[in-house]
């Protein structure tokens, strides 16, 4: 079995709920796996979807500029920026 940080684990089950992923295999993904094409298959509408939830449940808003490779490029990736910016946006929401 993969192992994950346990930010990495909470946010690919609550993307996996979230986004009806019935066929993703839990135990082939790792932080590594890409979100978008040949990982999880996500597309630019799940990005969105994603960006709200991050806003939901960590209050971080993803600005514009910052939805890209490096922080959708992985669920270690997005990962490595939720726990880096949990308290940025908190003033703000």
């Amino acid at each position: 079995m993969p192992e994950f940080t346990a930010l990495e684990a909470e946010l690919l089950d609550k993307i996996i709920k979230m986004l009806n992923l019935t066929y993703v295999d839990r135990s082939a993904v790792c932080g590594d796996t890409p979100l978008f094409k040949e990982g999880l298959g996500l597309d630019s509408l799940d990005a969105l979807e994603i960006s709200i939830l991050v806003e939901q449940d960590y209050g971080i808003i993803i600005g514009p500029s910052e939805r890209d490779e490096a922080v959708f490029g992985t669920i270690g990736k997005l990962a490595q920026f939720v726990q880096k910016n949990l308290q940025r946006d908190a003033a703000r929401l």
